[in-house]
């Protein structure tokens, strides 16, 4: 495994990170508050979206598809769509959990996802 050197630009704890390494790019969600979008091209920034339920404790995303799926404490489940820009207001699903989101997983070909919750549903 070869290991990418760092970027930097949350202020808080990074609590999930999802990658293409092929396009180079990636997504991070923190306890700041934020998801962003960072080129290893570039090794920087490209995008900071303000999440409405706080820290982003797990992430899905595709370059190829310009979105993401977060998940976030009491329960809420996020959809991101980075096309959007700077304003992408994500897309609430919520009343699927009660606990805090510990894992997402998407496919955006088929339009579908599935998370998991500390309150032990699937």
């Amino acid at each position: 495994l070869e290991s990418l050197r760092s970027i930097e630009g949350h202020s808080g704890a990074v609590c999930c990170v999802s990658a293409d390494f092929q396009r180079k790019w990636a997504v991070s969600g923190s306890d700041d508050g934020t998801l962003r979008l960072w080129s290893f091209n570039q090794r920087s920034e490209l995008m900071s979206l303000r999440c409405r339920h706080g820290t982003c404790w797990s992430i899905s995303a595709s370059c190829e598809d310009q979105a993401a799926v977060s998940g976030h404490e009491g329960g809420s489940v996020q959809v991101w769509n980075f096309q959007e820009g700077q304003d992408a207001m994500p897309q609430i699903l919520e009343g699927r959990h009660q606990g805090l989101v510990q894992v997402v997983q998407a496919d955006f070909q088929h339009s579908k996802a599935a998370s998991g919750s500390d309150d032990g549903i699937y």
